[in-house]
This record gives structure tokens, sequence and C-alpha cells, in this order.
């Protein structure tokens, strides 16, 4: 799966690859690490221009991409596409996503391919409008990307604020809200210290988005940890990453 899990993994299993290689004086062209999406680019749902940043950095590190490859079967030593093609394999890691919860299917309402409840602007099902649905259990079309929504955490808060907001109107009366995405930025690591970060717009790459997303970890830590605590797991994860 070539979404932000398959990405961000693939980066980071690339880069161990070649550090065992160096440590057991293995040679790092004996093992060959594949990605595969179904879809046309990397991190569908986002723009052209961030999938192709993901796209060379991978391939840089030494990642081999297939896009528009469907996965028909999984064995225990090949991957089977639903092209036909066969791709010999000792390792698989599924990251191309989930579906929905079962009970969604089962209830005759419309859904996408992933079992996903296909919502209109309000965030309701098409059919039945006193059903609500969210996150990783709906499908919405931004207009803007003609995508659906990413599912990300983010976008899953501000989905869920509009419905509570909504079956308060409905109960009420009142006319409903209508969702519009706003997702203020991201950051995507891809290997070491190199990142790709989105925030209101603006795109960077390498070790200033990697350094952001570091800040951003940090405030996560003093939010949970005392500060002292949170001081000493930050600088031991920047440690980490200096290595």
């Amino acid at each position: 799966g070539g979404g932000f899990s398959g990405v961000e993994l693939a980066g980071e299993l690339i880069v161990y690859v070649n550090r065992l290689s160096q440590e057991y004086r293995l040679d790092p062209r004996k093992v060959a690490l594949v990605l595969v999406e179904a879809s046309l680019n990397l991190l569908p749902g986002l723009s052209e221009k961030i999938s192709n940043l993901a796209k060379i950095r991978l391939e840089k590190l030494g990642v081999k991409i297939l896009t528009q490859a469907g996965i028909a079967e999984v064995k225990n030593d090949l991957l089977i596409l639903a092209n036909g093609h066969v791709l010999p394999t000792a390792t698989i890691i599924w990251a191309g996503g989930i579906r929905a919860a079962q009970v969604i299917e089962e209830s005759g309402m419309m859904v996408d391919k992933k079992g996903r409840l296909t919502v209109d602007e309000n965030l309701r099902s098409l059919e039945r409008k006193e059903i609500f649905a969210l996150g990783d259990n709906a499908c919405f079309i931004d207009q803007k990307t003609g995508n659906p929504v990413p599912g990300q955490a983010e976008a899953a808060i501000d989905q869920g604020n509009l419905i509570a907001k909504n079956i308060i109107a409905s109960i009420s009366g009142r006319p409903l809200k209508k969702y519009y995405p706003k997702i203020s930025g991201f950051i995507i690591p891809i290997g070491g210290n190199y990142a790709i970060a989105s925030v209101f717009g603006i795109i960077f790459t390498g070790y200033l988005a990697m350094a952001l997303k570091k800040l951003i970890e940090l405030r996560y830590l003093l939010s949970i940890l005392p500060p002292l605590k949170a001081l000493r797991v930050f600088s031991h994860e920047a440690q980490l990453l200096l290595e």
C-alpha cells in the first residue's frame, strides 16, 4: 500500500536494511523492497507534487515502486497482482488500508470498495438521513480533488465535531452544516532525517521538515509527561535520529 503508512514504513525499512547490511557485511543489493500501490500515484488523495516527491525519495533510497498494481491474491511466498504479474517474496507487510465495520456493508446502504458509507455534504448516509458516518467508516468525496478525504486523525476529529453539531441541529429542527475538509497540514517521514511537510499549503522537505516533526512530538510529550521526563525522552529519540 502506498498511502501514509506504506510510504513511511518503506522508507524506514530500506534505511534499516542498509544499516544492517553494513553491520553484518552483506550486499544490500541482495535485498529487494517493493512498494505496491493500486492507484495511479503514491499517497492517493494528496497532490501530484507531494506524490512525486515521495516517489523520488523512495527510489533514491532503493525502493522499487509499482503503481496501478492491485493485489489479487497473497500466498506464503508470492504476491499475485490483478494484472496477472507474480511477485516472489519472503516477507509481505500489509499497509493497504482497512475495511470499514462489517455492519455498514450488511446494512444495504451505499458503500465504496472499502466498505465505507457514502455520505452527503452533511456526512449523512445517502439513503438514510438519520445515520451519520466519519473517519474510516465514511467516504466523503472532496470536490477540490475529486478523491475521498484521506484517513487522517485531524479529518476524523473535524468530522466528529461537525456531526455532533448536526445531530443537535436535527433534533432542534435547525438547518444542518455542510462539511468542508480542512486539513491544515501533515508531515511524512521517509527514511532517516528526511520528511515531506505541508503546512497551510506550503510544502518543504528534508531535515527542516523532520525538525518540525520532532518539535510537534516534543509538544505532545510535554502534554502527557512532566517536563524533565518529556525532555529526556525527546533527547533520546533525537539522538537515535542523528545516528
